[in-house]
């Protein structure tokens, strides 16, 4: 398989007592969705939409009762766009926009309005990676990355009048810095791939401007462990050999706590481990369709937050390449 897509969902991450996928309100990919640097002039385009769905309580590592938020929910379409300046040297961005993010109230608490809902587009990231280190007869290779974080709207959004708690808007409204490495080991005649990813981001207060209360908000930097094994799968039917690759990835996220003015938010930040199952085609040696599953399987929560259930996501993926550059 000429590419292989290894599409990372290191989304859900902590934030106050409201959600623990709600209150960042970042890009919910927040990765590269692949590995590896491009030729030159080639160019990648991956487009992908995900689900994330939060509707239970954890105090710690404890299931709790609801408290304010029966169920949240978000839809969410993204896109990467990858160009090869060197054969070392690739620049990415990332951006996206939220069809929805919704939050159901509990009906015990008597409010007029039990749906709140917020839209539009997330933060953008625009990073360039580079390759250090390659070892063709080994097969294994090292590549850093790093960029800026940007926030695609100047203010808070409104809603009928009323300005959307931080939990559903769509941007953060504030600038960070966001630093990755991916290590890579091949075991070709076991049709086998290993990765290591790490994904730290760090970032700063919003704007004084951003809300209309003037609150400054800092969302917690955020450390992203993900390690991925791929395995081309072969049929007995001849057409389908080659087509088809499953991948595993068992990630750690961890994020510090927020803060709002400076003062720490003590239900805020968390410690979390997934496992995500991932099916992936290939169409014609050019397209890439893939689908995966993400499930929490351990998370501790500083205080009382929703806790995420599981979220899914598909992506297409396609690499443009001149024919003199093949």
């Amino acid at each position: 398989m000429r590419t292989l897509i290894i599409f990372l969902c290191l989304n859900c991450v902590s934030g106050n007592v409201i959600s623990q996928c709600f209150s960042s309100p970042g890009n919910p990919i927040g990765g590269t969705a692949n590995t590896g640097i491009l030729h030159k002039n080639a160019l990648r385009v991956i487009t992908f939409y995900r689900y994330s769905i939060s509707d239970r309580y954890f105090e710690g590592d404890q299931k709790v009762d609801m408290v304010k938020v029966d169920k949240a929910i978000y839809n969410y379409v993204g896109t990467i766009l990858g160009y090869g300046i060197s054969n070392k040297l690739t620049l990415e961005t990332e951006f996206g926009y939220f069809i929805n993010k919704k939050q159901w109230f509990n009906e015990n608490l008597n409010l007029v309005e039990p749906l709140k809902e917020g839209y539009g587009f997330s933060n953008a990231v625009i990073s360039a990676k580079l390759n250090i280190y390659k070892n063709a007869e080994k097969r294994f290779g090292i590549t850093t990355s790093a960029g800026a974080k940007i926030p695609m709207r100047q203010h808070a959004l409104i809603v009928n009048n009323t300005e959307l708690s931080t939990d559903l808007q769509p941007s953060t409204g504030s600038y960070g810095i966001v630093i990755q490495t991916f290590i890579l080991k091949e075991k070709p005649f076991q049709a086998l791939r290993f990765f290591l990813l790490n994904r730290c981001e760090f970032n700063f207060a919003s704007s004084p401007d951003f809300f209309l209360n003037g609150v400054q908000q800092k969302f917690g930097n955020m450390f992203y462990t993900s390690f991925i094994i791929s395995k081309h799968l072969h049929f007995r039917h001849e057409w389908l050999t080659e087509n088809w690759t499953a991948i595993l990835q068992i990630r750690n996220e961890v994020r510090a706590k927020d803060r709002q003015d400076g003062e720490i938010m003590d239900e805020s930040g968390n410690c979390s481990f997934f496992v995500s199952p991932q099916l992936n085609y290939t169409h014609q040696g050019k397209w890439n369709i893939s689908a995966l599953l993400d499930f929490p399987v351990y998370q501790y929560l500083n205080g009382v937050q929703l806790a995420g259930k599981f979220a899914f996501s598909v992506s297409i993926t396609r690499d443009f390449i001149r024919k003199e550059d093949k």
